[in-house]
């Protein structure tokens, strides 16, 4: 009997510690790279020479156009299935950008259990995330988890006032003044 109840307790431990799975990306010059952990939740961070987005939580929740009860969750008890890489070359000209042409990344798509898959990219200036779904059916968005944790007070450009340019109407962001203010 008591050797029943080591060998429950030494599988409890073992299967209280499985940790969620970790996934690495790089920027094509090597210079930023991006940690993905799935499990429970998941989170990803962002590296240069030192760790400036800490692990931050995404996620998408839904529910189905049709039924209201059949809700639709990606990025919680997160399950990979398959995970692809690729690099990407292809650029196209950016007339009106700091740059030329952009278009050359690494990306990271993590094919999860529930339908979905979550693909990540890491430039060699930024990265980037988003989900796809793979439901054969139309469902709508209620809540969208995008955190940022910052390791540090960074100061941030801000739009807090829409001016809207005289009262028109169609106006983009990069329009408005913008304040700066630590994050």
């Amino acid at each position: 009997k008591s050797l029943l109840i080591q060998t429950f307790c030494l599988l409890f431990l073992c299967l209280g510690t499985v940790r969620a799975q970790q996934y690495q990306l790089a920027s094509p010059n090597g210079k930023l790279s991006v940690t993905v952990d799935a499990g429970e939740a998941l989170t990803w961070q962002k590296h240069t020479t030192e760790t400036v987005l800490q692990p931050s939580a995404i996620a998408l929740q839904g529910r189905d156009e049709k039924s209201a009860k059949k809700a639709i969750t990606f990025g919680k008890n997160v399950k990979v299935i398959r995970a692809e890489r690729k690099s990407v070359e292809s650029s196209f000209p950016t007339p009106l950008y700091k740059k030329a042409s952009v278009g050359v990344y690494n990306q990271l798509t993590l094919k999860c259990r529930g339908g979905y898959s979550v693909q990540f990219r890491a430039y060699d200036d930024g990265a980037a995330y988003r989900f796809i779904s793979e439901q054969n059916k139309p469902f709508i968005v209620l809540n969208e988890t995008a955190d940022f944790n910052f390791d540090k007070d960074y100061q941030a450009f801000v739009p807090y006032i829409n001016d809207n340019r005289n009262g028109e109407r169609y106006c983009f962001s990069f329009e408005s003044y913008y304040d700066e203010a630590p994050l």
